[in-house]
């Protein structure tokens, strides 16, 4: 009995050693060493040293949990390639006064947080599918939207949107972005199901999510929560523009979609942006909100000490950085929210543009992994979903970093993997959870 016993564990363990990339491990453990080397170049190598084990540490036992499953390990080296940049630098900028504890508390989240979402996935991703359950996630939508609206809270002496939660450092308007995934593969891609039954009535799945969308979109804007509003709305847009039966339908709205953003930004800035400096007109709150970030984009300068003060400080960041980032901590700028809303801005003035290119690189190849995963699946609904995963990610990459270069105006939006936020970190590893599953399943059939 004893032989039999270690012959089936032989068996098991080399089994299991056949399914492991040794040349992945390897290259990923590479990459975070050559990531402490930096750190050890920038004069902070006893204090990042703790840090590099556990995240080798983890990077082994993830590739062999992603190699175990077969789910895409191209994806998994991308995903880890961010998270140790935000780590690096959030060390470089602490330097001796890093604390072991909160990091370790960090990742131990985003660890149980992805484990957690993919089993739960792995087990109710055929519910979460139908019908009925779409329709009760879009009511979860709009019943987090309504309590934000009506529940918003005056933080310190500056009054905050309904996007203040009740939680310090979550965001619950992450609950609605991650269900929105789900809503929109839902509705987009049963390409055998036209209509879906709301009560009575049968309606076109295309012109529900719009509606939705739309309904979704009025919150975003009453709550001033504009960032959160174009994530939604162009990546739900790209999910319609591409796998939506009426071309005609997509096309026209990603068109005016577009064409509004820029007129209202082209009138914003020629016109009410002066006229609010000049205090020539009065406007509600809330939209004068708006129209001072639209301003501000493209002229920060004309009101550094007010609307124009955080994208002055996000370019003057980028232009010290130089190649390899800033020499002396005496010469860092102190951006606001530096490891969340600022976080591009704050790799590339304490790492250096070439980190900041790397950076982009990684980004655009989890494009390209999202897009070829989506390939894969023969189901119509899990392309869709691995699709709008993608397209969420890279629309609001491109908003965070397209603010941080004085590109787009300031939504305060966090950059996925990267920046150091409770929320950034749920929500990214939520969304690259189901995605490996996902990936996982394209091997193994659904």
């Amino acid at each position: 009995m004893g032989k039999r016993q270690y012959n089936d564990t032989k068996h098991k363990v080399l089994r299991f050693l056949d399914k492991m990339d040794v040349k992945a491990i390897v290259s990923i453990l590479a990459m975070e060493l050559g990531m402490f080397l930096f750190v050890a170049y920038k004069g902070y190598a006893s204090f990042y040293f703790p840090v590099t084990v556990v995240l080798m540490a983890f990077s082994v036992i993830g590739c062999g949990f992603v190699f175990a499953t077969q789910a895409d390990k191209y994806l998994l080296t991308v995903i880890l390639i961010l998270l140790n940049m935000g780590f690096m630098v959030q060390q470089i900028q602490a330097g001796a006064s890093m604390q072991m504890l909160p990091f370790l508390l960090k990742f131990m989240v985003a660890i149980v947080t992805a484990v957690a979402v993919a089993a739960v996935y792995q087990h109710f991703a055929d519910l979460l599918a139908r019908d009925f359950m779409i329709l009760i996630l879009m009511e979860i939508q709009i019943a987090v939207s309504a309590v934000m609206l009506a529940f918003g809270q005056v933080v310190g002496d500056s009054e905050q949107s309904a996007a203040i939660s009740l939680l310090h450092g979550v965001t619950p308007f992450e609950i609605v972005k991650i269900l929105y995934v789900l809503v929109a593969a839902g509705l987009l891609c049963k390409p055998e199901k036209r209509t879906i039954a709301v009560g009575r009535l049968m309606v076109d799945r295309q012109v529900l999510l719009v509606i939705h969308t739309a309904v979704l979109a009025v919150f975003f804007i009453l709550c001033s929560e504009l960032g959160t509003l174009l994530i939604v709305l162009f990546s739900g847009l790209l999910l319609l523009w591409v796998y939506g039966e009426n071309r005609k339908l997509s096309t026209a709205l990603l068109l005016l979609s577009v064409s509004g953003f820029l007129v209202f930004w082209f009138v914003c800035d020629k016109v009410l942006y002066s006229m609010l400096l000049q205090e020539a007109i009065t406007l509600p709150d809330v939209v004068k909100k708006v129209v001072l970030r639209f301003g501000a984009a493209l002229h920060p300068e004309k009101a550094m000490a007010d609307s124009g003060y955080q994208g002055t400080l996000g370019l003057e960041a980028l232009s010290l950085g130089g190649l390899f980032g800033i020499s002396s901590e005496k010469y860092r700028l102190k951006l606001p929210e530096a490891s969340n809303d600022y976080a591009f801005a704050n790799v590339v003035q304490t790492c250096g543009m070439l980190m900041g290119m790397l950076m982009l690189l990684s980004f655009i190849a989890l494009l390209r992994r999202g897009i070829k995963i989506a390939d894969q699946c023969e189901d119509s609904y899990f392309q869709g979903l691995a699709a709008e995963i993608t397209f969420m990610i890279s629309v609001e990459t491109v908003v965070h970093i397209g603010y941080n270069i004085g590109f787009l105006p300031i939504t305060g939006i966090p950059l996925f993997f990267v920046s150091q936020g409770f929320t950034a970190v749920i929500t990214g590893m939520a969304l690259i959870s189901i995605l490996l599953v996902v990936s996982q399943k394209n091997r193994k059939g659904w």
